[in-house]
């Protein structure tokens, strides 16, 4: 397969409002070429279609999210391996302790492309924020523009993101491409799809890539904080390199929160983070969990696992991680950008 892909029926479709079908069209084009080069035109239109489908209405459900029910803290986080995994599995672990570990959900070498995908991202906003224009960055960053005419604003900041060792997902049209394969080969956008009660949503704000920095430590937050304590969420979380011992991690309060802790209280960096002491408190009497990861597994939790990134100073190593947030379009985050899976 060669050349570019025509985009003449992904017009027509996009000028009859039925973006829902273009995009199930163009990504499966978008997919066959990316195996024989990819298309940059495409592959950038596909992410741009994604965000447009999600005020289509097509996908709208009347779904009701019942509350949670607060849980003292476990002793040690849910944990299985990836052929486990199942939504009877994932509501348990939520209703127990907020999160489930999952071991070994992508394999090596898989793992290794994701890594490869990283470095080439981050190189290209590099290349992009030194004054490189679109074409020599293409399909591996593209800065992305929502729809201002539907009151969308964009305020990511990139030069700050990318200091912090990271990049939006949708930034980069090729590993936007590549996480919606992940999410599908993975099983974990059919698994959110039952955890949400309708197809999942992603956010442009909420879905990184990072090669986090050695020592390179977080404060406490839920992110519940800034999304609400109503949204439907569901987080995955995957390590891309092993982290813990010698890399950066997370602490996690290992215990099911009902609503948001108190935030901006005296050791918070941020008026939407909570403290170590409020951390502490909600932990005991089990205390902090500090797990290790090898590449390969994944975390899932909602908008109201506390937890932090973790190092200590002798910690050599970087972390690559994917952080991508799905949720339910009935109990989309307000101030969020939208793109449909």
């Amino acid at each position: 397969m060669s050349g570019s892909i025509d985009l003449t029926p992904i017009e027509v479709l996009r000028g009859q409002g039925r973006y829902r079908e273009a995009v199930d069209l163009l990504h499966e084009q978008v997919r066959a070429h990316i195996a024989h080069g990819g298309d940059p035109k495409a592959e950038k239109e596909l992410v741009l279609l994604r965000h447009y489908a999600f005020d289509d209405g097509s996908t709208a459900l009347a779904v009701r999210h019942e509350a949670p029910v607060e849980r003292e803290a476990v002793t040690s986080l849910p944990e299985i391996d990836a052929a486990e995994l199942s939504i009877e599995v994932l509501r348990e672990a939520m209703a127990e302790a907020g999160c489930l570990r999952v071991n070994g959900l992508v394999d090596r070498e898989r793992v290794a492309s994701l890594r490869a995908g990283i470095d080439r991202t981050l190189e290209a906003c590099d290349r992009n924020l030194a004054g490189a224009a679109e074409a020599e960055t293409a399909p591996w960053f593209v800065p992305f523009a929502p729809q201002a005419d539907r009151g969308y604003r964009w305020t990511g900041r990139r030069k700050w993101m990318r200091a912090s060792g990271g990049v939006w997902t949708v930034d980069s049209p090729r590993m936007f491409a590549t996480l919606v394969e992940l999410l599908a080969s993975t099983g974990i956008a059919s698994l959110a799809e039952e955890w949400l009660g309708e197809r999942p949503a992603m956010s442009a704000n909420k879905c990184n890539l990072r090669r986090t920095p050695a020592g390179a430590c977080g404060d406490w937050h839920q992110d519940g904080s800034f999304l609400g304590e109503q949204c439907a969420s569901l987080n995955f979380w995957l390590a891309l390199s092993d982290c813990g011992d010698d890399a950066p991690t997370m602490d996690i309060v290992p215990r099911r929160l009902a609503a948001v802790a108190p935030t901006g209280t005296e050791g918070a960096m941020f008026d939407w983070s909570a403290s170590p002491a409020v951390a502490e408190a909600l932990a005991a009497p089990v205390g902090v969990i500090r797990p290790s990861f090898r590449e390969g597994d994944a975390m899932l939790f909602d908008h109201l696992l506390l937890h932090r990134t973790a190092a200590r100073p002798d910690m050599p190593r970087e972390r690559y991680a994917m952080e991508t947030w799905l949720f339910g379009r009935s109990g989309y985050p307000e101030g969020q950008i939208p793109l449909v899976y």
